[in-house]
This record gives structure tokens, C-alpha cells and sequence, in this order.
């Protein structure tokens, strides 16, 4: 071995005897042992059902390997402030099986099991961290602790291994210490393990810990960097660390069995080779997707890490991929928030992860032909129906196959004979669908709004993709039966004075009645101008733009994001402006986005982020505000805008609508708005910058009012002159 190595041996190990790994020291100092070497083979003993294995690679100043430079040691993380007590962060891959969740003290839960830090540097502990990315669009998580004399820097790497018909997650995690002012020193770094976690996921037989020690093994490349006295829970590290470079520590974390057996085989790849491999898949998975241009940094990262959470809350199987609600908190399907979820991915031009959530609820469906994930959820039919023409409405028109037109005509004659039911045996409440029992959100039994409107688009949706995959006579009857069934909720509605309920028999909290004009489409914009739907936009704090739900104190990100868009619809922008504003603030340092958290305390208890169907509704929140394609046939653009993106000049590139894929870009110059976008069959709307009205249209163009205007179909280019209202 050189001997510069030796001597930087004795500044990593300090009190540690010499009992290290071959491979990992030509690891950790890039350079291969030589086969004299005198240092004895020794690494990690790893029992059949140990669940955690780790990597320890500490490098110091004249380290052979490639090292973080002082400048990228102190570099602060791209990404939000964090508003929530405590401070998360997950990483997530598409279709793993498993996640990480990552807390402000430097701690990582894998569901069974749960790894934390404490360092200190010459007497200084390392402090409370923050979480964001490294870079824009980047899959990777960067905590940073900043104290008075050294900055603790964490890049947290999601390392996917392909197993079966399974993805397993692994975490590289490299750990950085970087002196201030000069100073010189020791760090200390205490990694302790621990039986427990900070989710409530129930551990699968692959995951449940039998041992959790830091041990060696004598067979094979072993993984490990470390002390000799490393067999038990805590693992005592130390390191002499110089002015001009940071010192690091490296780790490598599997949450099962199965995948801790490959980590001798992930180790002998460089932890800065594995963040940009991770780093080069996210961007070809984003590669066509829709692109967002406003001229906001920070708005179009919330777009990429929206996208993330929502294709990281899946689960592969083989082929399959279904759609799952939250990777800490429940694992499982729900049609409903799948359906969002597919939706979004959708409008976004993610089509592959669309179709396979999709075509994934298509299983639910039982021999009678309805589809619910959980019992007494019969608005779950309606929503996977839904589900299917979100996907293959949008874009180039892809075929609709033969299994989902089955499906969807099934489950169709179901719900005609529920209603029958219904009809023949209280006839009271004659065309609506059976009372549901959900045990969830609307918290009672009966006759739910909410179940009606999702049926509705459910029928809706199959007539669509029915005539399209060639079916025009079964298309044919459902529409003539959405109709009568539309006339069945308006006149229902117009008894109730214009009001609607959550539930026709009796009270129940709002929930499904706020989908009635978005996204189902169960009512009229009329109906919904005197509903007073959006009168619960603002409950928790003046001008908040968000709806709560159960209390007072208790905003729930995604429940109002419809009444958000439907606000759009009957002019009312700035009701839309303040709710994305408001979920923009709500998201943790790495864009997760909570079901629903504490106005008052900020805290979200175990409901942690990020939760899929919230990161739907921002998604859907931004979509549909540039380009309304949700109901009608009118090509809607510019709806919902901000002052800044016209002054900036935006644009809007790849977006799948139901006429196609359009390219939109809009400026303000002065007193003249143009937009310019791929023309398409249907008329098209253009709604003005907020605050300015139309003063002079050219010919050819309609103005629909003093704020938007109508195009033919085929044209693509709009210029008009405006002025401040």
C-alpha cells in the first residue's frame, strides 16, 4: 500500500484498530489494494434476516477519491422554506416498493427501522438541518445544518434495484463536515439504530428486523468502513478535519433482507455515481413530459417534485404499477385518489404512468361489475371510469382497448341496476344511486351527493371512449342514460333551492358535493354560480384560499382545490390566485405537499407528506389554469395566470389536451397581450392578464366579454391592444 494512504488511514481511523475492508478502502480512496497488503480482510456479517446494511467510506483532507470542495460543503439546498413542525423529507423512486423518511435532526425511518446521526465538532453539536434538492429537477435530497463553527452537509441518494417483478430502494447517503472561519479540528459522528420508525406502514414479512447491529462477515466484498468496536447499536465515528476541504462519511441503507444481501455489490459504485444515475433516469422519465416556462425557479421545481411524489407514490409489480395514496402513511390503493392521481400524470404528459394506474383500477372490478378499493365507497365505480377517459381522452388519441371498453360497459350495467333498485324500493330517492357507507370523509350513511356526481362522469367518460373504440350503440345508450340522469340531480338540486348537499338523506361533512362542477361535471355553471360552493375557500384565515375540513384549524390541501379551479369558471381568479399561492406555502423543504395539516400549529401528525392526491391538485391547479380542457367543448386558455408570467413571457410546451397536444406560449408588452399555441378543431378562449381589460380586437376575433375573447377553430395566433381595468 502507499504509503500516503497509510497516513491518511491514521487520520480516518483515529482510535480505531486496523481492521478494515480491502475493497471498500479501494473504494473510499480510489486506488486498488495492493496484494501484499498486511490489512486483513474483515467486513459485514450479515444473517439471512438482517434488514439494514451500511456502508462507511470517511475520507480527510489528501483523500484520493473525488470530495466535495468547501464551496459544495456549504452550498445551501434549492427548494422551500419549510412551514411544518417537524421538518421531513422523503425519497422516493417510481414503483419501489419501499421509501425514506428523513427528519430535520438528521434521522432516516424505513418503516421497521430507523438510523440517526449526532455529530459534533470541537464541542459544537451539529444542529437542527433543512431539506431541499441540489439542483433543480434533481430526485436527490440535500439537508444542511448550519452551525457557528462547521456546516453538516447530507446528500441522501434513492438507489433503485431491480428484483423480480419488484423495485427495492436503497439509500446512499454521504455525510459532509465542513469547518467555518478557517477552524480546524475533530469531528465526531455517533450513528445509532434503532427498532422502530416514524410511520405507521405495517412491516411486510420481507421487512420485519430479526437483528439490528453494525456486523461483520469474512465471505465475499464486504461493504463496510469501520471500527473493529462497531458490533452493537451505536457506531462511534471520528475524523481529523482540515479548513480547505470537508471531511465526509458515506452509508448505504436497505430496508429488507433481500436488497441489504445486494449492498456489497451497490457499494463498489462511488456515492457520486449513483446520484447522477439517479439523477440522468428522473430526467429521461421527465423527458416529454409537459414543460413549464413562467420565469419562476421556484414554481417550476413544484412542478417537477409534484410530478416525483406522484410517481413515486407507486408500487410495480412486474408490468403493473398502481397508484398508492402515500408512501409512509397507507401503502394501499384507493380508486379515488389513484383516479386524481392518473389524471394529473395525464395532463402533465406522463402517459405511460397514467395508463398503468389506470389500467390498474380496471382489476377492482368485481363479477357484478362494480369497482371499489374499500367497501361502501360507491363512488369508486364512478371515479375508475372516470379515471379511463382522463388518459385516453388526452394527447395523440391513443386506442382504446378492448378490456377497458369491456370494463367500462359493465360496470355502466351495474349502476343502471343499483338505480333500478333504488327506483323500485324508495322511490323517494328514484335515479340516485344506493346509500353508501364510506367510513370516510363524508362520515355517514346515505344517499351521497358525491356518489351521483362521480357516477354521472363515470357514464359520461364510458360513452366517450365507447364511441371511440367503435361500441357507438352502447355509447349511444349511455348517454342517453347520463342524460336523464343529469336531469334527475338538476331537479333534485332545484328542490333544495339551489343548494347541494353532501347527502340527500340527512347531514354528513362536505366532501363529494364539492367535485359538482369540478371535475365531474354533475352541474351546470349556472347551478354552480348560485350553489355558494366557494363561500368555503376561506375558512381557516382571511383570504386563505383553502378549505378546511372536521374543524376550523384543520386545512386539507386537496378537499378545495376543485372549488379552486370551478372559481375560474365563474370569474373569480383571485380566489384561484390565493389558493395556489397558498398550496405553493404549504409544501415541505422538498415540494411533499401534506393531506392536510394544523393552521395554528403546523404540525400534520402522522398524516405525513407527501400525500399523491395533494400533489394532483397543484398539478391540476396550474393545468388547468393554462389550459382548461375539463369540461365543454371549448379549448379554454390562460384562464387562471398571474401578473409576473405575462411580464416575463411564458409558455406552456406538450400539454395533452382532449384536441390534441398544444404548445401555448403568452406576453404582455406594454398594452398589447399576445398568446400564440397549436390551433386545434374547437373554438378557443383567451382570458386577458389579471387586472387588464380588451380595448381593441382584430378582425376575426370575438370578444366574449371585457376580460376574454373567442377564436375559430384552426386559428393560432392572437394579438390584442388592452389596458388596466
Amino acid at each position: 500500500m502507499a504509503a500516503y494512504i497509510r497516513d491518511r488511514l491514521d487520520v480516518v481511523r483515529g482510535k480505531q484498530r486496523e481492521e478494515v475492508l480491502e475493497g471498500a478502502v479501494g473504494m473510499a480512496y480510489g486506488e486498488e489494494m495492493h496484494p501484499g497488503s498486511n490489512l486483513r480482510s474483515v467486513g459485514w456479517r450479515m444473517p439471512a434476516l438482517v434488514i439494514i446494511a451500511l456502508s462507511l467510506a470517511p475520507c480527510a483532507a489528501g483523500c484520493g477519491a473525488p470530495r466535495p470542495s468547501a464551496d459544495a460543503a456549504l452550498r445551501e439546498p434549492l427548494g422551500p422554506s419549510d412551514p411544518f413542525t417537524p421538518r421531513t423529507a422523503a425519497l422516493l423512486w417510481p414503483g419501489a416498493t419501499n421509501a425514506f423518511l428523513f427528519t430535520g435532526r438528521l434521522r432516516l425511518s424505513a418503516g421497521t427501522f430507523a438510523v440517526e446521526w449526532h455529530g459534533e465538532f470541537e464541542g459544537e453539536p451539529m444542529p437542527e438541518g433543512r431539506f431541499g434538492r441540489p439542483r433543480a429537477g434533481s430526485p436527490v435530497v440535500v439537508w444542511l445544518a448550519r452551525g457557528e463553527r462547521a456546516v453538516w452537509r447530507a446528500t441522501l441518494v434513492p438507489v433503485p434495484v431491480e428484483d423480480g417483478d419488484a423495485t427495492r430502494l436503497a439509500a446512499s447517503v454521504e455525510l459532509t463536515v465542513q469547518p467555518l472561519a478557517g477552524a480546524r479540528g475533530r469531528a465526531r459522528l455517533a450513528c445509532a439504530l434503532a427498532p422502530d420508525s416514524s410511520f405507521p406502514v405495517p412491516a411486510s414479512g420481507d421487512a420485519t428486523p430479526l437483528a439490528l447491529a453494525w456486523r461483520r462477515t469474512r465471505d465475499g466484498v464486504p461493504p463496510a468502513l469501520g471500527p473493529a468496536s462497531a458490533d452493537g447499536a451505536v457506531l462511534d465515528l471520528s475524523t481529523g478535519v482540515e479548513p480547505s476541504r470537508a471531511a465526509r462519511w458515506r452509508f448505504l441503507i436497505a430496508g429488507s433482507p433481500r436488497l441489504a444481501a445486494r449492498l456489497g455489490e451497490l457499494a463498489r459504485q462511488p456515492h457520486a455515481a449513483q446520484l447522477a444515475a439517479a439523477e440522468q433516469e428522473w430526467a429521461n422519465t421527465l423527458a416529454g413530459s409537459t414543460r413549464l416556462a413562467v420565469g419562476d425557479p421556484a414554481l417550476e421545481q413544484a412542478v417537477d417534485e409534484a410530478l416525483l411524489a406522484l410517481v413515486g407514490c407507486t408500487e410495480r409489480d412486474g408490468l403493473a404499477l398502481r397508484g398508492i395514496g402515500n408512501p409512509f402513511q397507507y401503502r394501499d390503493t384507493w380508486i379515488r385518489d389513484a383516479a386524481r392521481q392518473a389524471s394529473a400524470l395525464s395532463q402533465w404528459g406522463l402517459a405511460a404512468p397514467a395508463s398503468a394506474i389506470a389500467a390498474d383500477l380496471a382489476g377492482f372490478q368485481s363479477a357484478a361489475g362494480d369497482l371499489m378499493s374499500q367497501p361502501g365507497q360507491l363512488d369508486g365505480t364512478g371515479q375508475a371510469m372516470w379515471a379511463q377517459a382522463e388518459v385516453f381522452s388526452r394527447g395523440t388519441g391513443t386506442a382504446v382497448p378492448d378490456s377497458i371498453a369491456s370494463m367500462l360497459a359493465r360496470a355502466w350495467r351495474w349502476c343502471e341496476r343499483e338505480r333500478s333498485l333504488v327506483r323500485e324500493r324508495v322511490p323517494a330517492y328514484a335515479g340516485l344511486m344506493p346509500p353508501a357507507d364510506p367510513r370516510d370523509n363524508e362520515l355517514t350513511a346515505g344517499y351521497l351527493f358525491g356518489t351521483d356526481a362521480w357516477t354521472l362522469a363515470g357514464y359520461r367518460s364510458a360513452a366517450t371512449l365507447l364511441e371511440r373504440a367503435g361500441a357507438r350503440a352502447s355509447a349511444d345508450s349511455i348517454r342517453r342514460s347520463a342524460d336523464a340522469y343529469a336531469d334527475v340531480l338538476s331537479a333534485r338540486i332545484a328542490r333544495e333551492r339551489g343548494m347541494i348537499p353532501a347527502c340527500w338523506s340527512g347531514p354528513a361533512r362536505d366532501w363529494g358535493n364539492y367535485a359538482a362542477l369540478m371535475p365531474t361535471g354533475a352541474i351546470s355553471l349556472a347551478e354552480a354560480g348560485h350553489a355558494g360552493l366557494l363561500s368555503n375557500l376561506s375558512r381557516v384565515a382571511e383570504a386563505s384560499g383553502l378549505a378546511t375540513y372536521a374543524t376550523q384549524d384543520t386545512v386539507h390541501l386537496y378537499l378545495g382545490s376543485d372549488l379552486a379551479v370551478d372559481a375560474l369558471l365563474v370569474g373569480r381568479a383571485p380566489a384561484w390566485r390565493k389558493a395556489l399561492g397558498s398550496c405553493l406555502a404549504a409544501r415541505t423543504g422538498t415540494g411533499g405537499l401534506p393531506e392536510l395539516f394544523s393552521w395554528s400549529t403546523h404540525g400534520f401528525g402522522g398524516n405525513l407528506p407527501p400525500h399523491a392526491t395533494a400533489a394532483a391538485a397543484l398539478l391540476v391547479l396550474l393545468r388547468q389554469g393554462l389550459a382548461f380542457d375539463a369540461l365543454g367543448d371549448t379549448l379554454r386558455l390562460t384562464l387562471g395566470t398571474l401578473g409576473e408570467w405575462w411580464k416575463a413571457g411564458a409558455s406552456l410546451e406538450r400539454a395533452p389536451t382532449r384536441w390534441g397536444v398544444v404548445d401555448l406560449a403568452f406576453h404582455l408588452d406594454g398594452a398589447r397581450a399576445s398568446w400564440r399555441w397549436t390551433p386545434v378543431p374547437v373554438w378557443t378562449e383567451l382570458t386577458l392578464p389579471p387586472d387588464m381589460v380588451v380595448d381593441a380586437v382584430p378582425d376575426g376575433v370575438r370578444r366574449k366579454d371585457a376580460y376574454r375573447l373567442l377564436v375559430a377553430p384552426g386559428c393560432g395566433q392572437v394579438e390584442v391592444t388592452c389596458r388596466a381595468e
